[in-house]
């Protein structure tokens, strides 16, 4: 057990050691140290300290009670007995007034040094509670005083009926003083509704929740006095009292307002997005930076018999289950995948490959365009493809091609047959030409004749017809 240090005041030498003698038998823990004047106590005293001082009250130059006085003066608080064998009503009672820790009449019996030991015992623990009262109760202030979340102890009060109507201050906290721009003294006894021009029901309800239950109460509300969002924890502290701490939540209150209108919002625009794909008659496919699929539209998936991308579908996998050929012929290795490709920071554009449908095992030509999707910071955060089919573009441009073909070989015959129109229309001419110049030369020869023929054979004039 601790020891516990007494200074025994008496000027009275034989006093001192039978006090001390018994004191020390009854309760081996009471170290005593003597001094017999006042100014002796008051020196010692300066250079040690003492758990309880026991003075006689009839001293040289002094008495017990001025030296009380002076002790508390000079802000001295160890416990102190009063211990004289000059009692009588009038210094009990002036003992007791000037709030002197214990009083205690020297008997001749030596029962009395029994009670004496108590009642030093007694002081000093009770200094010794009080003390670590006061060192909790500082130590509770300056957590008090320091906290940042508010405080306030309340007492509720109550109409005829039993309903809780409003509450009263008890004591409230420096934070709370911040929150509101009111001091302690304008709270601490003052209704809520007197100084507030709003109390909702709710805050009352609570508090008289937790004062009735004495359960431990949290939850969350809107305070429109001060427009602020607050996180209250309350409880029962008493008959009809309660204490609330509370923090103001209102910028993480604003920020889920934010996040939740941001996340509808993004829900909007997901929509949107989700209708305006899946209303795309060519394949969409989304891949993240895992190299998955996480979203493809109802033509994608009707196209390969997929039920759908919720639990995500591997890229490399899938394309390595697939046979595909580059526009060429030659196989495509699945490293060339358009959207792995893309995950890279690649831009494909227009690319044809050749792909045998899993369902039909029909070979199919399809365009592809991909294409890396970047964040603010430009850095990838997974691709988009779109695949369109263009097998009946390719059997039009084959049928195209070879209608082309026909034409120019049709056109070529045309172009054959008429240089061989053209060059017997030219031995034609030739003919007619030579023909007809053989003629005339012939006929250049015949008429000449032909005149002289027709010299011949005119008659000769008569001579009547001379006449």
């Amino acid at each position: 057990m601790k020891q516990i240090q007494v200074l025994l005041i008496d000027d009275e030498q034989d006093q001192i050691l039978l006090a001390q003698t018994h004191l020390s038998t009854i309760d081996p823990t009471l170290n005593i140290e003597t001094a017999t004047s006042a100014d002796a106590a008051l020196k010692l005293l300066k250079i040690r300290s003492f758990d309880c001082i026991v003075s006689d009250y009839i001293m040289p130059k002094t008495n017990g009670l001025d030296l009380y006085e002076k002790l508390r003066r000079e802000g001295v608080t160890t416990p102190f007995i009063l211990y004289t064998g000059q009692g009588s009503e009038e210094i009990a009672e002036k003992a007791f007034a000037m709030a002197v820790d214990d009083y205690v009449r020297k008997e001749q019996s030596l029962a009395h040094y029994n009670i004496l030991a108590r009642r030093i015992r007694h002081s000093v623990d009770r200094s010794r509670i009080t003390n670590a009262l006061k060192i909790s109760e500082d130590r509770y202030r300056q957590l008090f005083d320091s906290m940042s979340e508010c405080y306030q102890l309340l007492d509720l009060i109550y109409d005829e009926s039993g309903k809780a109507v409003d509450y009263t201050y008890i004591d409230v906290n420096p934070a709370f003083e911040r929150l509101t721009g009111k001091t302690m003294k304008e709270f601490v006894g003052k209704k809520a509704k007197e100084l507030f021009r709003v109390v909702e029901d709710y805050w009352i309800e609570a508090y008289d929740k937790a004062v009735k239950t004495g359960e431990r109460i949290r939850f969350e509300n809107y305070g429109a006095e001060l427009d602020k969002w607050y996180d209250i924890e309350a409880w029962r502290t008493g008959e009809g009292k309660c204490a609330v701490i509370f923090t103001d939540i209102t910028e993480r209150k604003k920020a889920e307002i934010d996040a939740r209108q941001l996340a509808a919002s993004i829900q909007y625009e997901k929509d949107r997005l989700s209708a305006l794909v899946n209303s795309i008659q060519d394949e969409v496919w989304f891949a993240d930076t895992e190299k998955r699929f996480t979203l493809a539209n109802p033509s994608a998936l009707k196209e390969f018999g997929l039920a759908s991308t919720e639990q995500g579908i591997d890229v490399e996998k899938f394309a390595s289950s697939l046979e595909v050929y580059r526009s060429d012929g030659s196989i495509r290795p699945v490293e060339e995948a358009p959207p792995l490709r893309a995950l890279k920071g690649e831009v494909i554009r227009n690319e044809v490959e050749i792909i045998r449908l899993p369902k039909s095992g029909e070979l199919r030509y399809r365009e592809v365009s991909a294409a890396p999707m970047r964040n603010t910071n430009n850095e990838v955060i997974g691709s988009v493809s779109v695949v369109r089919d263009i097998t009946d573009r390719k059997k039009s441009e084959k049928e195209l091609q070879e209608s082309n073909e026909e034409l120019i070989a049709t056109e070529n015959e045309l172009r054959a047959a008429n240089a061989r129109v053209q060059e017997y229309a030219g031995q034609l001419e030739r003919t007619v030409e030579e023909r007809t110049r053989d003629i005339n030369e012939a006929r250049e020869k015949v008429i000449p004749v032909l005149h002289q023929k027709s010299h011949r054979s005119e008659p000769r004039p008569s001579s009547h017809d001379q006449r």
